[in-house]
């Protein structure tokens, strides 16, 4: 047993990457902390950088492993803004499936750091294209950083 807590707080705030991995889908990606800004933390993956919350012990040098839900990215659609609060991303669409009140994307930012995004309710005339380059966004708070050591 690795961890004992209501399901959706196993699911929100799971202690290490094997629950986090075990319970729902997630988006699990190698990072190296580049530096500390004012409210969070920028983490590297070869040249792509991603924001995540401040954690004691995370400090520039420090890899972890960067966990983002499906749910929480959000591609962003002509006319809208991104809240300042969330990390902004450009990539291309390499997979889509429909499935009737979801659809399935891969979004690939660069060939090593790809993220699944689950969209429910999406209208149709929204539907990304395979090959088509879109933005995407999350919450930083939604992120959620792991130390190599940390998996108990």
């Amino acid at each position: 047993i690795c961890q004992v807590a209501r399901p959706w707080k196993i699911y929100a705030q799971p202690k290490d990457t094997f629950v986090a991995g075990f319970i729902g889908a997630t988006n699990l990606i190698q990072v190296e902390v580049a530096e500390v800004k004012e409210k969070m933390l920028v983490g590297k993956s070869g040249s792509v950088s991603l924001g995540f919350p401040l954690q004691d012990g995370l400090v520039p040098g420090v890899q972890v492993k960067l966990a983002v839900r499906p749910e929480f990215i959000q591609i962003l659609y002509p006319g809208e803004t991104v809240p300042p609060t969330h990390w902004l991303l450009e990539g291309r669409v390499t997979r889509m499936e429909y499935l009737g009140n979801m659809i399935k994307y891969e979004i690939s930012v660069t060939e090593e750091v790809k993220f699944l995004i689950l969209n429910y309710h999406t209208d149709p005339s929204q539907l990304q294209n395979l090959g088509e380059t879109v933005k995407i966004h999350y919450p930083i708070e939604r992120a959620l950083a792991f130390r190599e050591d940390q998996r108990t």
